[in-house]
Order: C-alpha cells, then structure tokens, then sequence
C-alpha cells in the first residue's frame, strides 16, 4: 500500500475538494433545504469541518504567502461546529455557503495554479 504524503499541496487540495463538495451539495438549494434536510445540513458542516481541519494543519509559509484567505477565521468556524455542532447558526452556515465558499474556492483554485507551475 502507497504511503501518501500529506503536504500543504496535499492539503490545499483535499480543501478544494470539499468547497467543490459544498458547491455541489448546495446546488439549486434554498435556505430552507439547508434548514429543514439534515442529510444536507450533515454534508456540508461535515466538509465546512473538513476544511477547516486541513487549514489547520497548513504550514505558518503557507498561510503567510496568502493573506488574502482568512485561515484563522474557518480554522475558528471548524472548531465551533466539531465543538459545539448544535450551536451552529443556520443564518451563519448559510451565509458561509453562498458567499465564503465562492470566494474560497477561488483563491483555493489561484493557489493550485500558481503552486502547481
């Protein structure tokens, strides 16, 4: 069995895995199919966590050379929803999804292009 090496390219990628994920997850979806369906509710705190959880574990170098992405506040967000999941804002996670997301995935999508050259 392949050992597989968990860099920070590693990492970035699995990140943009579960942003697609979310994007996926929350396509045609409404406020309150994210309210009201826990099965969606589950998948996308899951992957905000996901996130969250490789950003963390993100070299200092890294994260210095893209201040433009705000690692401590979903590093923050993750430790919120692993540790208090039923405090998690519905308004909040919304809101996360359709603007943070997007954005996220961008800047995630530049970091892959400009590291991969």
């Amino acid at each position: 069995m392949k050992k597989v090496i968990k860099d920070d390219f590693y990492r970035i990628q699995r990140i943009h895995f579960y942003c697609k994920s979310i994007s996926e997850f929350m396509k045609d979806k409404t406020f309150d199919d994210l309210k009201r369906n826990d099965q969606l509710n589950f998948a996308v705190v899951f992957a905000l966590g996901q996130i969250g959880e490789q950003m963390n574990k993100l070299s200092a170098e890294i994260k210095a050379k893209y201040l433009e992405i705000p690692w401590q506040d979903i590093i923050s967000m993750r430790h919120r929803i692993v540790h208090d999941y039923e405090g998690v804002d519905i308004d909040i996670l919304w809101e996360s999804v359709h603007e943070g997301i997007p954005q996220l995935l961008e800047e995630v999508d530049k970091l892959l292009r400009s590291d991969s050259k």
